[in-house]
């Protein structure tokens, strides 16, 4: 989760900090030996011995500040048009194959759209109709005053491998913008010595991230991503999706994009596009999809399962068993329901006095409690035991 995430990194950086300081006292004790014994030729061979190690040793470098929870600012755009797109029965045929057709929609400024659809539907296809790369059928108006910033799949592939990350960045940074490189920098975790990489040695995730700082250091109002946080891993793809959200809250960009990650584009777009050839156009915020059934039906798998609580998706389990849960809220319960519905198991909760379910039948009785040392309890066959943890729990239960 990004709870978790959000610790991690902070142990991260905990941990850099204490090992740049750590190394930073080796070379002051280094340093004070080789001032201190350096005309003494008993100690001679020594002294020759500590220079070398510090010519040697590769130093750390850390943002002794974490850089990765900046508030950053990124160069004003201008103030764009109400509609920054509008299609009107847009169509898109490539010879006698129909990509798509009946694209009717409207985006609204400071709006974040996810468009999704299965692979082969045509995402990339509208994409490059919207940004005039390809031509269609119907109309497509784009609002005034539109500046548009454009992430293409392949945009990682188009740095220059020769520059080094900061260059990259120092070629397109402008004005104010120019002082802050460094702090942008560190936040998208090229701290340090990474900021002197050549780009031909990064890896593909940093690529991306590389070619998502320079399109947000342009000026553009209307941000048209297609699929930004390919190849990134987990936190930096939540980053990415955390930046995006913020744009649109504070700086008043819209963002449209077409993306393979449905749990955290769900999280954070005000509207979602489901394009499917067989159904057309499905649109509207998350919660709405999620309750009419379209997200559901768009998305069902042997095997997953849509949750409508929590409007996410998840694995499926068949259920071989029942338990009762009961006793203290929170998170630790959710993390025994979470290892519960992993096992097959399932999860009666009766709200208040209610009596159980008759036609459920129960293998055991868990209770999460306040002790710490032991904070469950599991009767199950008329025994009654502790666990001290989930692991322990669950091998009294499965």
């Amino acid at each position: 989760t990004y709870s978790q995430f959000k610790v991690l990194r902070q142990e991260r950086h905990e941990q850099q900090v204490r090992a740049y300081m750590n190394q930073q006292k080796m070379i002051q004790e280094t340093e004070e030996f080789i001032e201190r014994f350096r005309y003494k030729a008993t100690k001679a061979v020594q002294v020759q011995s500590r220079i070398k190690q510090l010519e040697k040793l590769d130093r750390l470098e850390v943002d002794l500040e974490d850089n990765s929870r900046l508030s950053l600012r990124f160069p004003p755009a201008p103030r764009s048009g109400d509609f920054p797109v509008i299609a009107e029965d847009v169509r898109k045929d490539f010879g006698d194959h129909m990509v798509f057709q009946n694209a009717n929609f409207t985006i609204r400024r400071g709006e974040k759209v996810a468009f999704v659809g299965k692979n082969g539907e045509g995402k990339t296809t509208l994409v490059r109709c919207i940004m005039g790369q390809l031509d269609y059928m119907g109309t497509l108006k784009i609002g005034h005053n539109i500046k548009i910033g454009y992430f293409a799949q392949n945009q990682a592939a188009l740095l220059d491998g020769e520059l080094t990350v900061f260059q990259t960045i120092d070629n397109v940074a402008v004005g104010d913008i120019r002082t802050q490189i460094r702090n942008i920098l560190g936040a998208f975790m090229f701290g340090g010595e990474a900021s002197e990489k050549k780009v031909k040695v990064l890896s593909g995730g940093e690529r991306s991230r590389l070619a998502m700082i320079r399109l947000l250091l342009e000026p553009c109002n209307l941000l048209i991503l297609d699929e930004p946080t390919a190849f990134l891993d987990f936190p930096s793809k939540v980053e990415i999706m955390q930046l995006l959200h913020k744009l649109t809250r504070q700086a008043g960009k819209t963002v449209f994009l077409s993306t393979h990650d449905m749990e955290l584009a769900l999280q954070i777009a005000d509207k979602v596009w489901i394009m499917d050839k067989k159904c057309g156009f499905a649109i509207g915020t998350p919660e709405d999809l999620a309750i009419n059934g379209a997200l559901s039906e768009f998305f069902t798998r042997k095997g997953i399962a849509f949750d409508a609580d929590t409007g996410l998706f998840k694995v499926e389990n068949n259920i071989h068993k029942n338990v009762l849960l009961q006793g203290k809220h929170g998170s630790l319960q959710n993390m025994v329901k979470k290892a519960l519905h992993r096992n097959g198991i399932g999860i009666i909760r009766p709200c208040g006095n209610a009596p159980v379910p008759v036609d459920k039948e129960i293998q055991a009785t868990i209770v999460v409690g306040t002790d710490k040392e032991f904070p469950f309890t599991v009767t199950a066959e008329g025994k009654e035991k502790r666990a001290r943890s989930i692991e322990e729990l669950l091998t009294h239960i499965v």
